[in-house]
């Protein structure tokens, strides 16, 4: 074993151990048939997750004091770097022993984004790797509890990659209320992302995908149309999700034969499509086909009416 990756396993060896003794006693996670393991920590505002004397990664003594909010450190980095690492090890495992080991990996991940000492960026996307973990498995709760750890940190600070995982992790809690709650509770939440993350293109695109989809099922097609005024945000890098979300919604209209209102529809995308384009730049292929499959739809519709679309 090389001496970087002896380093990395140390680290996360070190990070369990501590981790395990501070976890709260709520319910257990068979590690096997006769030796349970601890419950994967959740969020906890202001703690050190294990911390302990001398610890690199869980010690606030041991790191500079900072001035205002510290956006990266080299202790920081280190420890997501090694659960990262043991991530991808946890996974090249099977069965048993591999759902084991990734929740000893969320449980570091968990560490890492409970130290104040750390960097934001670090303690963002931590939080967010240990809910994806926690979720995947069952892990409820405690999934949700570290997305809004990841929600609060990226909706408090003004940097481009913790935001990126705040977005992401309120996406991921808007998600859990749809299937938990049902629609209401989920539309707030998807809605709250436009807000809360408005340079977050990506992410807001699919936040519209998913809220365009429930109204349809619920037969509220005119609060979808509304949500579908200004398409220009997502284009033309997202697109072919923004043309999924459009074609959704047309197939909603056409359902309750309002073809006047899908074809109007599917001219502002067009259009808005068009304008978001840079001088001299054509429309990308995925976009276009995208586009072009929609037209081929209306037409089979049966719709006669004069729009060139």
């Amino acid at each position: 074993m090389s001496v970087p990756s002896l380093r990395a396993h140390l680290v996360v060896a070190a990070l369990l151990c501590l981790a395990m003794a501070s976890a709260p006693a709520r319910a257990s996670f068979p590690a096997s048939a006769s030796d349970p393991a601890p419950t994967p920590p959740t969020a906890r505002a202001g703690s050190g997750v294990g911390a302990g004397p001398g610890d690199p990664v869980s010690d606030p003594a041991s790191a500079p004091e900072p001035v205002g909010p510290v956006l990266e450190t080299e202790v920081g980095q280190q420890a997501l770097a090694a659960a990262k690492a043991a991530k991808r090890e946890a996974y090249a495992l099977q069965g048993e022993q591999r759902e084991t080991r990734l929740l000893e990996v969320a449980r570091t991940y968990g560490a890492v984004a409970d130290a104040e000492h750390h960097g934001l960026r670090e303690r963002a996307e931590a939080a967010f790797r240990a809910g994806e973990i926690l979720r995947a498995r069952g892990w409820h709760d405690e999934a949700r509890d570290r997305f809004h750890q990841a929600d609060g940190l990226g909706a408090d600070c003004g940097d481009a990659d913790v935001r990126l995982f705040g977005a992401r992790a309120r996406l991921e809690l808007a998600h859990a209320l749809r299937r938990s709650e049902g629609g209401p509770a989920a539309l707030e939440t998807y809605a709250s992302l436009h807000g809360r993350y408005p340079e977050q293109h990506k992410t807001r695109s699919q936040a519209l995908g998913w809220s365009v989809k429930l109204l349809v099922k619920e037969e509220r097609l005119d609060d979808a149309l509304a949500l579908c005024q200004d398409l220009g945000p997502y284009l033309p890098d997202y697109g072919r999700e923004t043309v999924r979300t459009v074609d959704r919604l047309v197939d909603g209209l056409l359902a309750a034969n309002r073809a006047l209102d899908a074809v109007s529809l599917a001219e502002r995308l067009s259009a808005q499509a068009e304008a978001s384009l840079a001088e001299g730049d054509s429309m990308t292929p995925d976009l276009a086909g995208a586009l072009g499959a929609l037209r081929v739809k209306l037409a089979e519709s049966g719709y006669r009416g004069d729009s060139p679309f």
